[in-house]
């Protein structure tokens, strides 16, 4: 797990989270470092800052991903395969719920006048 207990991140994670912010600063030709590189250039993240944005946003990523699996295992404590089903559907973000079903019914329409 990325967060220990006291909300902080894990020795684990803090060392993976360092190594990454110096590959960042490197000329490193890995992909998925180019990849953050440019996202981070995107954002207008400076040099300095790399590593407290990547360590929030880590931070945020497992607090929020604590808070859905706490919230399945108290549905699934209810015994109800249904109870579990509409938890799930109830912590999908509603704006990535709404453009997925707007792409799924532009597919469709285009399937059914094509």
């Amino acid at each position: 797990m990325s967060i220990i207990n006291s909300r902080e991140l894990s020795p684990e994670a803090s060392a993976r989270l360092r190594a990454l912010a110096a590959a960042l600063g490197s000329h490193s030709r890995v992909e998925r470092v180019q990849f953050v590189r440019q996202f981070l250039a995107q954002k207008g993240i400076a040099q300095n800052q790399i590593e407290t944005f990547l360590t929030q946003n880590l931070k945020r990523f497992a607090t929020e991903q604590r808070g859905y699996q706490e919230k399945l295992e108290e549905a699934g404590k209810a015994g109800d395969p249904m109870q579990v089903l509409f938890t799930r559907g109830r912590c999908v973000r509603p704006a990535a719920f709404r453009s997925t079903l707007r792409c799924f019914r532009i597919t469709r329409l285009r399937t059914l006048y094509a």
